[in-house]
């Protein structure tokens, strides 16, 4: 990686499989997580790991058939301490070298991944560390919430389901509308690899209209998703 000219922030894409919906509830079962550059999307590491189980969190059946994960494999898996360890650890690996640079999280329904990562952060009692390496503020009440970009949100400015340009905004959807193959929906590993890339589409649809914009109408009427 070239340390001339580092770009201005680090893109953590990543997914939990969970056995469940719930995050006060349910149990993290397998964590994915690449760290990129924003700038050319260089690969700067990766996690991917099944997690042993912990706490009083549990598991439905219908979470575990949707991932085809099995109990033998949550018992074989990793310990919370550790994975977050990981974690920490892969962020600090991607920070930008100045003390204003963190890493940025990027998921798909990131809403639903941010909550499991606070549960993991809290139950291994490292909230305190999320401020140091994710990008992000705390709320009205006091509680550090980290920015995240959400791919679903770059998707419905792209294509609108009520005209019919796609049926849903899934991640099977999306990548299918752009011609990225994703093997094995529904495993971690699979949807971080094609979430990272749908988000360099994007950057790439962004950058290409934005190149071919000129005065003042730039950032008002042409500005606009190529395809």
């Amino acid at each position: 990686m070239s340390q001339n000219n580092p770009p201005s922030f680090y893109y953590l894409i990543y997914d939990w499989e969970t056995g469940g919906l719930d995050a006060t509830k349910n149990a993290c079962v397998e964590l994915a997580m690449i760290a990129v550059r924003s700038d050319n999307f260089e690969e700067l590491g990766r996690i991917s790991t099944i997690i042993q189980p912990y706490g009083d969190f549990d598991y439905t059946e219908g979470a575990l058939k949707a991932n085809g994960i099995t109990l033998e494999e949550i018992i074989e898996g990793e310990e919370i301490e550790y994975l977050v360890n990981q974690v920490i650890e892969l962020a600090n690996k991607a920070k930008v070298n100045n003390r204003d640079g963190k890493a940025i999280l990027v998921a798909h329904n990131a809403d639903f991944d941010r909550n499991f990562t606070q549960q993991l952060f809290e139950v291994t009692k490292k909230s305190k560390e999320m401020p140091k390496i994710f990008a992000g503020k705390e709320d009205y009440y006091g509680n550090f919430q980290p920015h995240a970009i959400d791919t679903i949100d770059l998707g419905r400015l792209k294509w609108h389901k009520n005209e019919g340009e796609v049926a849903n905004y899934k991640l099977e959807t999306l990548t299918q509308q752009c011609g990225i193959d994703l093997v094995g929906a529904h495993r971690a590993i699979n949807d971080v690899i094609a979430t990272k890339d749908l988000l360099l589409h994007f950057k790439k649809c962004i950058r290409s209209s934005d190149s071919e914009d000129q005065g003042e109408n730039r950032f008002r009427d042409n500005l606009k998703f190529e395809y």
